[in-house]
């Protein structure tokens, strides 16, 4: 039962306000390497980096403190297209617990190369 005149309208269009999902349109996808915000940003234990290839590639990734020192690095093997994600757990490449700080996690496929900035907080 409805009451203060109110109703209940069953409709299959959209509102006004509806955001509609990205299509898979050319100009939606990406043109190279997307690389998305870290989280959690700061982290403690780990630090979790989306990101996207438009064409599969090698993936080198270098983990450098505020100094310019490179502490980690990784390379990937051949990674198709599409979505991934690299996981650091604030070790060195030896295993040695970082400490406390900021840190930029370089990503580089191919010509491209992204910089993302993460701090480490114990």
């Amino acid at each position: 039962e409805l009451v203060n005149e109110r109703a209940i309208r069953f409709t299959t269009e959209a509102p006004a306000n509806y955001v509609a999902p990205l299509g898979t349109d050319e100009e939606n996808l990406p043109t190279g390497f997307q690389l998305l915000p870290a989280y959690p940003n700061p982290f403690n234990m780990s630090v979790i980096v989306p990101f996207h290839l438009r064409q599969s590639g090698v993936l080198n990734i270098a983990v450098v403190n505020v100094l310019g020192r490179e502490v980690y690095n990784y390379r990937t093997n051949m990674l198709s297209a599409g979505s991934h994600r690299f996981t650091w757990q604030g070790e060195s490449s030896y295993g040695a617990i970082m400490p406390s700080g900021a840190y930029f996690i370089e990503f580089e496929v191919g010509n491209d190369r992204s910089i993302l900035p993460v701090n480490l907080i114990k």
